[in-house]
């Protein structure tokens, strides 16, 4: 029998060690985007996460620690929150094992997948289980056909990704040739067929809402803000909030959607209403995991007669003029006109105001005025406040920042020159108590001296010490209490310093400019009825000087 050299027994030993370990174990599944889409995706995510567990918990060896999930995930892509948080507690120490059903659950791209199988792991002494490929870097890393088949295997998964990404983007297209509407969810005004997979029907509860809008807009000659705040005063269900009331989104955060600009104008401007069927709006890659993109006009298919029409096109073509025919040129001279007010707020709905630009002849901006966005884009608020002119709200706080600026000049003496008698108080107050505490100090060394030469006894001793203490400590929280007050009353007096410097510098202004705004205003709140609600950041600087005798403007 051929002996055994010494490094062989001890790879072995340790083999054997590795073996016998019992290892934190975090289980990884994931559903590529394919999967996400089918009906069955919580089914199959279960079925996965029950297979890999199920293989775990038959390990003497692995000790299930967490189940890691990534659903809708792109295999081709690292980036996923579920695979992030594994790696991190591999980083962290908290598995040394990972255990997944296949490698193209791990990951499609071989690059990437052999950097985490062979150095990363590798680095943090984790072991890594492919459990239907039959691999276990535990016993796999050694042998030469492994090191071969495993990049050669994620190869495989990468190609069938970019395929499987080809086949679905050639069947999508297939199907928008054919003119076959493919969205998730039909357009407001129209539901899926029952008998014909991609045709649309008229839905007849909602038709009306859009023959009204067009008729609002068309006939009536009302603006789309005038549309979308009538429909609101109405209760008239909006297309979000119809969605949820059929069941067809179960997302709550539409339940309270109302009518607003937006969605009256995507109605009227939709050719969808007149029979037209629009593919291909949107364009994504899935193989290269790039973002969703809008597609140019020219890359769309358009299909006419795709559909019963709910508006006639004379209606539709009437529509369209008017959009057109109000859209805002552009402003000449916008970027170049100074705004003052950028804290402004609507005191009915809490909402900030938004800048608004009146033109001239000549296409320059001649006024500017602050709006509640609410109102402007036809939500169901009922404020009372509208839109006010830059001009006349200057007017408003400028007399107002005035009534402070006369007070300040006024008060520049009281102000600029201090009564020092409350800090000098202050610090008499302060040494005082350091004197008492030293005395304390002095009366407690003093007594341990009795104690020693036998003046008292010990129980004399601790009594008094203890008496002594409690007052010590009395004395020391007052100590703590009145220097903060001191260190307020001096911070104070600087910030009103500070506040008096920065009014007279504006005293010999005679208007109001974005520079004063932003120094002195925390923010506006306008409100129905010409209510002005002005907030200032030096709002108690006066407080002390009108107590102590100053000079109140009137």
């Amino acid at each position: 029998m051929a002996r055994k050299s010494k490094e062989t027994m001890l790879a072995e030993k340790n083999k054997q060690e590795q073996i016998t370990t019992t290892y934190r174990t975090a289980a990884y599944i994931r559903l590529s985007t394919e999967d996400f889409r089918h009906k069955g995706n919580v089914n199959i995510l279960r079925d996965q996460e029950h297979f890999v567990t199920n293989y775990i918990n038959t390990k003497g060896d692995l000790m299930l620690c967490d189940v890691f999930c990534d659903n809708g995930e792109s295999g081709l892509s690292f980036q996923r929150p579920g695979f992030e948080a594994m790696i991190k507690g591999v980083v962290d120490g908290k598995y040394n094992c990972i255990v997944v059903k296949d490698l193209s659950r791990f990951g499609r791209n071989h690059l990437e997948a052999a950097y985490y199988i062979y150095k990363f792991f590798a680095k943090y002494n984790t072991r890594f289980i492919a459990i239907n490929d039959d691999y276990d870097s535990l016993y796999g890393n050694n042998t030469a056909l492994e090191d071969i088949l495993l990049p050669i295997k994620n190869l495989i998964n990468e190609n069938y990704a970019r395929e499987a990404s080809r086949k679905v983007g050639i069947s999508r297209r297939n199907t928008i040739d054919k003119g076959l509407f493919i969205s998730a969810f039909a357009p407001f005004g129209y539901k899926k067929s029952g008998t014909k997979a991609g045709r649309l029907e008229i839905d007849e509860e909602v038709a009306p809402i859009v023959r009204r809008v067009f008729d609002m807009f068309v006939i009536q000659d009302m603006s789309i803000v005038e549309i979308s705040r009538q429909l609101n005063d109405e209760g008239v269900v909006s297309p979000a909030q119809y969605k949820i009331k059929k069941g067809i989104s179960k997302n709550k955060r539409w339940a309270n959607a109302v009518w607003n600009t937006h969605t009256v104008k995507a109605i009227l401007s939709n050719p969808l209403y007149v029979g037209y069927l629009v593919l291909g709006k949107t364009r994504i890659d899935m193989y290269r995991n790039e973002p969703l993109r809008i597609t140019k006009p020219e890359e769309r298919n358009v299909v006419p007669n795709a559909h019963d029409s709910i508006v006639s096109d004379e209606i539709f073509e009437m529509a369209q003029m008017k959009l057109e025919k109000s859209k805002r040129e552009p402003i000449t001279n916008k970027m170049t006109i100074p705004y003052i007010f950028n804290n402004l707020y609507c005191g009915c709905c809490g909402a900030k105001l938004v800048k608004q630009y009146k033109k001239d002849k000549t296409g320059n901006v001649s006024h500017i005025f602050y709006a509640c966005p609410s109102d402007s884009r036809g939500k169901q608020t009922h404020c009372s406040f509208r839109k006010i002119n830059e001009d006349e709200l200057c007017e408003v706080v400028y007399s107002s920042l005035q009534f402070y600026i006369c007070m300040a000049v006024k008060n520049k003496k009281i102000v600029l020159n201090p009564n020092s008698k409350v800090l000098t108080e202050y610090e008499e107050d302060i040494a005082r108590c350091n004197e008492i505490i030293e005395d304390i100090d002095t009366l407690r060394s003093n007594l341990f001296d009795d104690f020693r030469t036998g003046k008292i006894t010990s129980d004399e001793y601790n009594a008094l010490t203890e008496v002594y203490r409690e007052k010590q400590e009395r004395y020391q929280t007052l100590l703590k209490s009145l220097e903060f007050d001191r260190e307020k009353y001096i911070k104070d007096r600087l910030e009103r310093l500070n506040w008096f410097n920065k009014l007279l510098q504006f005293e010999k202004d005679n208007h109001l400019t974005k520079e004063i705004v932003d120094a002195f205003i925390e923010r506006i709140n306008l409100s129905g009825d010409d209510q002005i609600e002005i907030c200032y950041k030096f709002s108690d600087v006066f407080k002390d000087i009108i107590s102590n005798g100053g000079v109140c403007i009137g």
